[in-house]
């Protein structure tokens, strides 16, 4: 499944013949979502309440580290994102086809471990309230 162009293939050979400048607005609808969306919220959460309930020295070294990958995520986010016609030209399309089924499996990785830890303190606190 690939994504649909915003432009027909006729609105685009007119707009090259006129030369008329279309206003790039993929940033705003696209990014943001993704960046800031109920994903990124939910794995900030997930990560942050596994890091531990209790004020311990392993707690607090959990918490920096949520706090640190966060910082490095969105220095590398702002990196991609102000090289990205030069990543776009570096990769070619089959090279960004491949990074994003390859960063969707990342995500569905996180996903995945999320529920199976969500599933493993369910299950344990069930059968401890059982015996």
């Amino acid at each position: 499944m690939s994504a649909r162009p915003r432009l027909t293939a006729q609105e685009n050979q007119a707009a090259v013949e006129k030369r008329e400048h279309h206003e790039d607005i993929s940033f705003m609808p696209m990014t943001i979502p993704l960046l800031a969306g109920s994903a990124a919220i939910a794995a900030t959460l997930g990560l942050s309440a596994q890091a531990g309930s209790s004020f311990s020295t392993s707690t607090v070294m959990n918490l920096i580290a949520v706090l640190l990958a966060t910082f490095v995520l969105g220095i590398t986010i702002y990196i991609c994102l102000r090289t990205s016609s030069w990543l776009l030209i570096l990769l070619g399309e089959t090279g960004i086809k491949a990074s994003s089924r390859l960063l969707g499996f990342f995500i569905m990785a996180v996903g995945v471990q999320l529920i199976l830890n969500g599933l493993a303190d369910w299950l344990r606190h069930i059968f401890v309230n059982l015996t």
